[in-house]
């Protein structure tokens, strides 16, 4: 059998400056023609320093930290994702601003307005919450009121209210009268604390439901003259 010459390579890379113990390095090799162990003695040597006038050693790189680094590939997914996720976010705003613009508020009618506060009125009477019941029906009339016959009287007092109704041709001189006389006593519950018991309450909240059931019937039979 022809000898054959195998040439192998090792590179040793230092950080350090000093001596260094190189253990044994072996290398088992299996060919066609068996196995066979290639191995080294133990080695010293003696690191210097590139930076002074006895360097053994040329060209040697200090250590660099391994940090994370994108391919190209890898890269141009996450441009990809990117662009995918802006894309979707401002479809979703684009919907969200479109069905905004769809949706179309209905402003209640001044009788509408009214229910819903005399119903929320009925509920302030079951739980005997008077002093904001006497607030919200007195705020739920005057701004009855002010929308029907285009007058303001939900900040007025009840003297600027009386000025207010004698100019007013439009409302019935007993409705003002009783509007009147309802405001004037709920005032005085309102700011002495001083309220009557519920079953007077709930007359109250009876008779304006009266009056602006009247108001509305007159207003109907005005608007079919009209027609």
């Amino acid at each position: 059998m022809d000898n054959k010459k195998a040439v192998y390579s090792f590179y040793l890379q230092f950080f350090k400056t000093g001596k260094i113990n190189i253990p044994q390095i072996e290398l088992n090799l299996i060919t066609v023609d068996g196995k066979f162990k290639i191995y080294t003695d133990n080695l010293t040597v003696n690191i210097l320093s590139n930076l002074t006038d006895n360097t053994t050693f040329q060209n040697i790189k200090p250590p660099e930290k391994v940090g994370f680094y994108l391919t190209t590939k890898e890269f141009l997914y996450l441009v990809l994702i990117i662009i995918v996720i802006i894309l979707f976010i401002y479809i979703i705003l684009k919907l969200k601003n479109r069905a905004k613009k769809d949706r179309k508020v209905r402003i209640l009618s001044p009788i509408e307005e009214f229910n819903e506060n005399w119903k929320d009125c009925e509920g302030l009477l079951k739980r005997k919450e008077l002093k904001i019941f006497y607030f919200k029906i007195s705020e739920a009339v005057r701004r009855y009121i002010d929308r029907v016959f285009n007058i303001h009287t939900v900040e007025a007092t009840v003297k600027e209210i009386d000025k207010i109704f004698k100019e007013n041709k439009d409302l019935k001189e007993n409705i003002k009268e009783e509007l009147l006389q309802l405001f004037k006593k709920w005032d005085f519950y309102k700011f002495t604390g001083n309220f009557p018991l519920i079953s007077e309450a709930e007359k109250d909240l009876s008779r304006v439901r009266e009056i602006i059931d009247n108001i509305e019937k007159i207003r109907e039979e005005k608007n079919n003259v009209q027609i």
